[in-house]
């Protein structure tokens, strides 16, 4: 007895789950007449089925096919690697999120969009070398406002500057860790510790009060000489 020795391929596994009949229209029963009949497909034209067999029928096809597959798999290792990278970089840039080179403390870094995103929009942490020159003439230096280390970013990306998710993070800690001042009430003039450093009301009720004063001002008629 021969047995085919020809590993099982992609096509393979996907033909052998379209074998089923689960594609085919069910049988039904009209309530009122008794009648058994079926449920129209909606489908013009051959089922997916039948299609994949006519086009994975030749060797040809079946090789493209397998191609597009070692494609998908390498596209997504590559995407998996690239994001274990630049996840290390941007933690504590104490890498290259693109080459991977190990990068001093007092080391210049950019941000510079990420290879291991499917939207594109990611930024990862690179060194000089790996930044192109068209996004450095788009970029400008600044410190981290952490550690001080000179950093590269986009100007529309460039609110707070920092080198690295941990100096960030210690930069919010720090923050909100900061004592609150006391301020005095605009409204009934009483001193409190406000919530938000933006506070000017030391309640909801005299927040609504210096609402309707500024809803009364801007109804009141100018008055003119």
């Amino acid at each position: 007895m021969t047995t085919d020795a020809r590993p099982v391929t992609d096509a393979d596994c996907l033909l052998g789950a379209t074998t089923d009949t689960r594609h085919a229209a069910p049988a039904v029963t009209d309530g009122h007449s008794g009648a058994s009949g079926t449920i129209p497909s909606r489908n013009v034209g051959p089922s997916f089925p039948d299609y994949l067999r006519a086009a994975l029928s030749t060797p040809e096809a079946r090789a493209d096919f397998e191609r597009g597959c070692e494609w998908d798999r390498a596209r997504a290792d590559f995407v998996r690697v690239a994001r274990t990278r630049e996840w290390r970089a941007n933690r504590d840039a104490a890498t290259c999120g693109h080459c991977g080179r190990a990068l001093a403390a007092s080391e210049p870094v950019w941000w510079i969009r990420a290879h291991g995103s499917h939207s594109g929009n990611a930024l990862t942490v690179t060194c000089a070398a790996c930044a192109p020159d068209w996004w450095k003439a788009r970029s400008r230096q600044g410190a981290c406002e952490t550690c001080g280390r000179a950093v590269g970013m986009a100007r529309r990306w460039s609110h707070h500057v920092f080198c690295s998710a941990r100096c960030r993070w210690r930069w919010g800690n720090a923050r909100h860790a900061a004592p609150r001042v006391t301020v005095t009430c605009a409204v009934c003039g009483r001193a409190f510790v406000p919530p938000r450093r933006d506070a000017k009301a030391c309640s909801p009720a005299c927040r609504q009060r210096a609402y309707r004063q500024r809803e009364a001002q801007a109804d009141a008629p100018e008055v003119t000489g």
